[in-house]
């Protein structure tokens, strides 16, 4: 029976994945012009991978680990979707203040991992009542909604913690 535990080989093979991915995609990122069509374009792996978790799920006898496929699939387009739409806003819109002394910086980071953990938190329940538990549908829109929260709304008070400080 599957257990949702990882090893430590799982987690130091998934370390090693993602190191080797951001050395080897980091020079071609900095040459993108565009991080939004970079998102819409990661849209497309995401969705080929959810519908065929969900295939594969519904063609086989319900797993628990095919389960927490689909569900993960769900809730990486919910978050890659966000992305997009904050790299659009980001790029035509947004100016704000990054600076800030560094006990401020601080505080961003502390208060905005409060806002998405409590995004994330208050969402489920309502969206799980009006679109049925366990839905893939409401998990996306909640990782999408925690995404726009953290990379748009957050931001917006930037400019309050570049105040701090000083004289």
């Amino acid at each position: 029976m599957y257990l949702g535990v990882h090893t430590p080989l799982d987690v130091g093979v998934s370390l090693l994945a993602a190191g080797v991915l951001v050395l080897a995609l980091y020079r071609p990122m900095m040459k993108v012009r565009s991080l939004t069509k970079l998102w819409l374009f990661a849209l497309i792996p995401t969705a080929l991978y959810l519908f065929y978790a969900d295939a594969v799920y519904r063609a086989s006898i319900p797993l628990p680990e095919l389960a927490d496929a689909v569900k993960n699939g769900w809730c990486m387009f919910g978050a890659i979707s966000g992305c997009a739409a904050i790299s659009f806003i980001d790029e035509h819109f947004v100016g704000f203040e990054t600076k800030a002394v560094w006990w401020a910086q601080v505080l961003k980071v502390v208060l905005g991992l409060a806002l998405v953990v409590a995004v994330k938190s208050l969402l489920k329940a309502p969206l799980y009542a009006l679109l049925g538990q366990g839905s893939g549908i409401a998990d996306a829109i909640r990782y999408c909604v925690m995404v726009l929260a953290a990379g748009a709304l957050w931001p917006m008070s930037f400019a309050c913690f570049a105040r701090l400080g000083k004289k």
